[in-house]
């Protein structure tokens, strides 16, 4: 996932540890936005390209050929560990980046027929998407807190030493669950907030043309929808194959994710 969302922030932090400034922080979030725009832009003037290249020819024969070409890519990427979730977080960001884009009558390439009420919809569903994620990342850390106050108690309470280390194992198997959450609720706010910057930096880059950056809306609507479609699907045939155990998912992913070497 490392071309459409960079290293995440958990990551980042985990790998700098105490050492990172809010400055470089903020610096190296910077550049991480950057990569991705312009990595974004190069996949979406594909389908500009395409576009320029045989006008007369339907949008949907240019988006067929331009999703057709990246849906082997998105089943990848579908297929590696937490996989669909985050294909789908991505295609949701993108699509709204790109709705926004295409209904905003300042900004964008919108209308005043609804007033800009479409954009400001886009906006409104941006912002609660945030809270909610938020509220949900500190509701799993409050839960993480009570299960192991809870098992401790058990623990105290234990008289051989057996029995104490079947407790511990239980507290961690009832605590993994309300990790999972935090930190994927924390990824999902740390996603939304990179791609809707990402998108902002592709949609209103002031080198191209307007209708240029038109086209690049249209083409993000088509990835985004592309991406939620493949997620979905790969989520169901998973689902019927029976998915991995979530521990070893877990361990995997977050191998994956914190230590660069790990392969």
């Amino acid at each position: 996932m490392d071309g459409f969302v960079g290293r995440l922030q958990l990551a980042t932090l985990a790998m700098a540890g105490t050492d990172l400034t809010e400055e470089e922080s903020d610096l190296l979030q910077s550049r991480r936005e950057i990569r991705l725009a312009i990595k974004l832009a190069a996949l979406l003037d594909v389908y500009v390209d395409l576009r320029a290249k045989t006008p007369s020819e339907k949008e949907s024969i240019h988006a067929e050929e331009f999703l057709d070409a990246l849906k082997p890519m998105a089943q990848k990427l579908a297929e590696t560990s937490f996989g669909t979730v985050m294909l789908a977080k991505i295609g949701s960001c993108y699509r709204m980046e790109a709705k926004k884009y295409l209904t905003d009558p300042l900004a964008g390439t919108g209308t005043w027929l609804d007033l800009g009420v479409r954009t400001t919809t886009v906006k409104l569903k941006q912002r609660a998407s945030s809270f909610r994620n938020t509220f949900d990342a500190l509701k799993a850390g409050v839960s993480v807190m009570a299960t192991i106050q809870t098992s401790e108690q058990a623990v105290a309470k234990a008289t051989t030493e057996e029995e104490i280390e079947a407790l511990r194992t239980k507290q961690q198997l009832d605590v993994l669950p309300h990790v999972i959450a935090a930190l994927w609720s924390t990824t999902s706010v740390d996603i939304e907030r990179t791609l809707r910057h990402v998108g902002r930096k592709v949609l209103h880059d002031a080198s191209v043309p307007k209708a240029r950056r038109a086209e690049r809306a249209k083409a993000l609507a088509h990835l985004g929808k592309m991406f939620k479609i493949v997620a979905s699907a790969t989520a169901k045939t998973t689902s019927k194959d029976g998915a991995k155990n979530a521990v070893h998912a877990v361990e995997e992913a977050l191998r994956a994710a914190l230590d660069p070497e790990y392969a």
